[in-house]
């Protein structure tokens, strides 16, 4: 099995990716919140965040919200 800290290049600045990762990862959550509705009184379990993009934008609307990230590098 392939350790998840092989990928970490991925999520660092200049990263060959790092267009698609902010396009992606910061368009995304607003789409999922939207369809969503309201999730004030939920909680959301987050996992493998690499950037932390779509952490931040989550993070305000639940009332709980769980984080795992499975890279000790990241």
């Amino acid at each position: 099995m392939t350790s998840l800290d092989s990928f970490t290049s991925h999520y660092k600045p200049g990263a060959s990716t790092a267009i698609e990762n902010n396009l992606i990862l910061n368009w995304y959550p607003g789409r999922i919140l939207h369809r969503l509705g309201d999730v004030s009184s939920s909680s959301l379990l987050e996992l493998g965040l690499g950037h932390g993009y779509t952490t931040c934008q989550f993070h305000p609307h639940f009332r709980e919200h769980t984080v795992i990230e499975g890279s000790r590098e990241v």
